[in-house]
């Protein structure tokens, strides 16, 4: 049994001494290696590839010419044209009310009042027979 034994420990012994020579880089050495191999990559930018993106460039503008807007032409009075944007959005409605409470924002008192009495009040209220309980079925 004590070969096994040997065995086990000089085994262990290994696997400690080869995770120590194998040690992981940490987070700063590992982006520093990012960034070098990076600028290893990267190519200058010769007057060939600086006229062959002119090239491009000049026909992309070309192609989107007809994308651009247009001057629109001033409005009369020399204002401009919001308002009239504003109304095709219609922006010039209130917005509607987003919870029942909201429902009285921007309200007065007498306003309320008389919007309460324009409701029928009801007085009788409606009863449901409740159901038997389960255990009785």
């Amino acid at each position: 049994m004590g070969k096994f034994t040997d065995w086990i420990k000089k085994r262990g012994a290994e696997t400690v001494a080869e995770k120590a020579q194998e040690r992981r880089p940490n987070a700063k050495e590992m982006y520093a290696r990012e960034a070098a191999r990076d600028t290893a990559a990267q190519r200058p930018i010769t007057p060939e590839i600086k006229a062959q993106a002119d090239r491009v460039m000049a026909t992309i503008d070309k192609a989107s010419q007809y994308l651009q807007p247009q001057s629109a032409p001033a409005a009369p009075g020399g204002g401009t044209n919001a308002a009239q944007l504003q109304k095709q959005d219609h922006q010039e409605k209130a917005q509607a009310a987003l919870s029942p409470t909201d429902s009285a924002a921007g309200k007065t008192a007498a306003q309320d009042k008389e919007k309460a009495q324009e409701k029928p009040v009801s007085r009788s209220p409606q009863t449901v027979p409740r159901p038997r309980p389960s255990w009785e079925r």
